[in-house]
């Protein structure tokens, strides 16, 4: 929760709260507890002023109550970890690393996306312009409404805006990645090495560059049900 004033309520049981740990370094807060046999959860509230980094190790549900206003923000989320954010804001940059769930929504004006080492992130946005941009394995699916998207695909990573309708799209695909966008205007593609290119628009894409063993598919356009 958003608060100019920071606080941290903790709720589970005695003999489990005992066990958790917590401390303030250089401006970090770390939470830690100790191992269970009966492998009991610990709510944690926080409400706080700004956030900037988040770091997960184990089984770690995070979730924002309500919306938050974040310009910047790093996640790095261990695999059993599943995080859900609502998030307004002009602008967000949004680095995600590790092998978590993301789930993020909201009104972003300016959305950046750095997704790495085989995050998973879904989400439904509204924006006027997002940049997304995933390596090694990370898989990115979006839907709502962007203006503008340029979206870039390294490593065997993924990005489906299939259901996310944009105005124009610039796509660029390298290294067996897969990329799936709908735009009503122009699409520009650049496909590399042995990519995955699927669009949907009712315009023919302008291929800037294509290698031999990239493959670009053009799908039927049709104008996307608002949810």
């Amino acid at each position: 929760m958003q608060s100019a004033e920071q606080t941290m309520y903790l709720q589970g049981s005695k003999s489990i709260l005992k066990q958790v740990k917590t401390s303030v370094k250089n401006k970090t807060l770390t939470i830690s507890k100790g191992y269970s046999l009966n492998d009991e959860r610990v709510n944690v509230f926080l409400s706080v002023n700004t956030l900037e980094s988040i770091k997960t190790l184990g089984d770690v549900r995070i979730e924002t109550p309500t919306n938050i206003w974040l310009n910047k923000l790093s996640l790095n989320l261990s695999e059993e970890t599943e995080a859900i954010f609502f998030i307004n804001s002009n602008q967000l940059d949004l680095t995600v690393s590790g092998s978590g769930d993301l789930n993020i929504s909201g009104y972003i004006d300016t959305l950046k996306i750095a997704g790495t080492e085989e995050a998973e992130i879904v989400g439904n946005i509204k924006s006027i312009k997002l940049s997304c941009r995933t390596s090694d394995f990370c898989n990115v699916t979006l839907e709502g409404t962007v203006f503008k998207s340029f979206l870039s695909a390294f490593n065997q990573s993924s990005i489906d805006l299939s259901d996310c309708e944009n105005g124009m799209s610039s796509v660029v695909a390298f290294d067996d990645s897969k990329v799936i966008v709908t735009s009503i205007d122009v699409t520009d593609i650049y496909a590399f090495d042995k990519s995955s290119i699927h669009y949907r628009s009712a315009n023919q894409a302008l291929i800037m560059e294509n290698s031999k063993n990239a493959q670009i598919k053009q799908d039927t356009y049709k104008t996307i049900a608002k949810k």
